[in-house]
C-alpha cells in the first residue's frame, strides 16, 4: 500500500507541493510587477513628492494618485499588502495615508 499523507499519496503530495512552490513563484513574480507599476506612477522622491499636500498643485499628490491607481484596479487594501511585503513599509506618517 503507498504510504498516505493526509488523504493523497506520497506522488500525489509531491506534485502539490510542486505545484505550491510554482503558484508562490507567481505571486512573488505578480507583487514586484505590481512595485514596478506603482513606482512607474510615482518615482521614488523626496518626503512630500512632486506636489505636497498644500502646494498650488495638489491635484495629484503621490497619495492621490496611487490611492486612485489601487481604487482602480487592484484595491487599496491588496496594494497596501503587496507594497509591504516587498520592502520597509512607509515612515509613519506616510502610513496613515494608506489606511
Amino acid at each position: 500500500m503507498p504510504a498516505m499523507i493526509g488523504h493523497v499519496t506520497q506522488e500525489r503530495y509531491d506534485q502539490l507541493v510542486s505545484e505550491g512552490r510554482e503558484l508562490v513563484e507567481i505571486q512573488t513574480r505578480c507583487q514586484f510587477d505590481l512595485g514596478d507599476r506603482a513606482l512607474e506612477l510615482e518615482p521614488l522622491q523626496n518626503w512630500g513628492g512632486a506636489h505636497p499636500a498644500g502646494s498650488d498643485d495638489e491635484a495629484w499628490t503621490v497619495t492621490a494618485s496611487l490611492q486612485r491607481y489601487a481604487e482602480d484596479g487592484l484595491g487599496r487594501q491588496r496594494l497596501r499588502r503587496d507594497a509591504s511585503n516587498l520592502g520597509p513599509p512607509f515612515p509613519a506618517p506616510h502610513s496613515e495615508d494608506c489606511d
